[in-house]
């Protein structure tokens, strides 16, 4: 068997021809008598039923075979593109699944990347935040610092100043006249 549908049809059409035919033969030859048997004289017309029994198979096939020999070229043909069509139309099709594929991918990609572009950018925040953390500490420590400084310094100078004022509270007691009680001493009056 050779698979191709044409040429399949064509032996179908041979055998339903050739039905015809054996059908046809006897067909005329039941024409052909009279019902008793006797051969026809062929005197009279034929009904229109007995008329296309009449027409000879030989002819049919005839027909036939010329009809197929114009028509079968252009429909082999006509299969033959349809089929490089449908090849075509699945490699086509294929071709666009590659591609809506790719997309996909590119779409998929588009994502990744745009969700690294937002680690970088939360990346470069965070390190920032902790640089002016650290700087915040600094000043932090600095500024403590600087408060135990400005502390020991007051309490430095409050204590001069305790210390000066005691220093002119015992000048002053120094300074303050010593009043000498007058003792009258009594001299005897000689």
């Amino acid at each position: 068997m050779s698979g191709d549908p044409a040429v399949e049809e064509q032996r179908g059409d041979q055998q339903s021809r050739d039905m015809d035919a054996d059908s046809n033969k006897e067909s005329t030859d039941i024409h052909e008598k009279d019902p008793q048997g006797a051969p026809e004289t062929g005197e009279g017309p034929l009904p229109e039923e007995e008329s296309w029994t009449a027409v000879d198979p030989s002819m049919v096939e005839k027909l036939s075979i010329g009809l197929l020999e114009i028509c079968l070229p252009s429909l082999q043909k006509s299969k033959s593109s349809l089929d490089d069509l449908l090849q075509n139309q699945q490699f086509l099709t294929e071709s666009v699944q590659q591609e809506n594929s790719k997309f996909a991918d590119c779409r998929d990609i588009e994502e990744l990347s745009k969700t690294m572009n937002q680690a970088r950018k939360y990346h470069t925040k965070l390190i920032n935040l902790k640089k002016e953390m650290n700087l915040l500490s600094d000043k932090g420590v600095k500024l403590k610092r600087r408060a135990l400084k400005i502390q020991q310094q007051k309490q430095k100078e409050d204590l001069q100043r305790v210390q000066q004022r005691m220093r002119e509270q015992e000048r002053e007691k120094m300074l303050e006249a010593k009043v000498v009680k007058r003792s009258y001493i009594f001299m005897p009056d000689e």
